[in-house]
């Protein structure tokens, strides 16, 4: 599965290294590009399971990503799991302030 055209300079950084170019995918873009090329992820528990024990990411570090990438993304990607991303990030965001 390729990564949709529109999306794939969405959430990159480019570096210019002597007089080429490196592209570098942001930890959201780098996120979102795995969760596109999985199996689909049916709701916000599983999505939970999948970072934590899947994927192994730190928990703690999630509300630290850049939700506005994320949601543009998920308009760019046809994947229910990086919509699903960005409402696990934002409820994540909801129970850390309560």
């Amino acid at each position: 599965m390729d990564i949709p055209e529109e999306a794939f300079e969405c959430g990159v950084n480019l570096i210019y290294e002597g007089e080429g170019k490196i592209r570098i995918a942001s930890p959201e873009k780098a996120l979102c590009d795995k969760l596109y090329m999985m199996g689909r992820v049916r709701n916000l528990r599983e999505m939970g399971e999948l970072l934590e024990y899947e994927l192994r990411i730190d928990m703690e570090m999630l509300p630290n990503l850049n939700l506005n990438i994320i949601r543009k993304l998920s308009r760019l990607y046809p994947s229910e799991n990086v919509k699903l991303l960005g409402d696990f990030i934002e409820k994540q965001r909801t129970c850390v302030r309560n």
